[in-house]
């Protein structure tokens, strides 16, 4: 458990929406440019293809939906995310009836009266605490009568969790709950992104030396020591082993390099290293247990390159 950083992978999610939902996705563009402005906000619809489906809600009580999303290989960054929340509860189902065309039919079968519904999105790296210790997004408050009304309709996704989502693969927490007894579906995710292009990819490549820092939330202690890292890179995908073992694979997006550890871990860990100048450079990471009781914290390293 040695080097952990905070978060990153340059694979990423097209769209963040919510309601009843989850997050979305966006592809990578042209490595050989360049915009450190970043592109115009874009419209993403994407199908969520079955992942929140037939979930039982009771009346006056909370349920909590987990599900994980993982960003396709050939994502890249995103500066900014509004989850438009209103436009993705337009894709759920009620009954196997659809939110926008929700009538009186609907209304009598539930109990004739408006229907409202209170739900949370949570943000994590960790399907055990995702809900409890999440990133928050809510309340929003949905009423449906013969048309559907969301209050607030809209949320700007923070730093934190565009971190989060950029590493690669994350967990969502839909908390949700109604006034009425159903089973509910969501089609696909909306939101209004920001996506960053991507220079051409820094060299990595070598062997690395330094020290890192990291934080426990289990007994509130940091620890460190010396570290040792030796990087292979071949144009955008990269990949690193530390000299406890360990192996990350990730993409360079310009001079940052995001990865995810792999292999059978007891602990999690996603980052970013940092070019700050030729054989200069700082990794930031989060890590987190597996197991119980899921320990975690973010971590610090700086390094120098003694090996091209």
């Amino acid at each position: 458990m040695r080097g952990h950083d905070s978060f990153a992978a340059c694979r990423f999610f097209r769209s963040l929406g919510l309601a009843y939902a989850a997050l979305t996705l966006a592809g990578c563009g042209d490595d050989s440019t360049s915009n450190p402005g970043g592109e115009s906000p874009a419209r993403l619809t994407v199908p969520l293809e079955g992942a929140v489906s037939g979930v039982p809600l009771q009346a006056g009580q909370t349920t909590h939906y987990v599900t994980e999303l993982h960003v396709p290989s050939d994502i890249r960054s995103v500066q900014a995310a509004e989850l438009d929340v209103q436009a993705t509860m337009l894709g759920v189902t009620l009954e196997g009836i659809p939110a926008s065309s929700l009538a009186r039919a609907l209304l009598a079968r539930l109990g004739g009266a408006p229907l409202n519904a209170v739900t949370y999105l949570r943000v994590g790296t960790d399907s055990a605490t995702v809900c409890s210790d999440g990133i928050s997004y809510g309340p929003f408050t949905a009423a449906y009568t013969s048309s559907l009304t969301v209050d607030p309709p809209t949320a700007t996704m923070d730093e934190a969790t565009l971190q989060i989502v950029n590493a690669g693969s994350f967990f969502i927490c839909l908390s949700i709950t109604p006034d009425f007894d159903a089973t509910m579906s969501l089609d696909d995710l909306e939101a209004d992104v920001t996506q960053e292009d991507c220079a051409a990819p820094a060299d990595f490549s070598g062997r690395w030396v330094g020290t890192y820092q990291c934080g426990n939330s289990c007994n509130g202690f940091p620890f460190g020591g010396d570290i040792e890292l030796i990087v292979t890179q071949d144009g955008t995908s990269a990949s690193y082993t530390d000299d406890g073992g360990d192996m990350y694979t990730g993409t360079v997006c310009g001079d940052v390099f995001r990865f995810r550890r792999v292999g059978p871990v007891d602990d999690d860990e996603v980052g970013s290293l940092t070019l700050e100048g030729v054989n200069q450079a700082t990794k930031h990471s989060t890590w987190r247990t597996t197991a119980e009781p899921h320990c975690g914290g973010n971590c610090v390293d700086q390094l120098t390159r003694v090996t091209p």
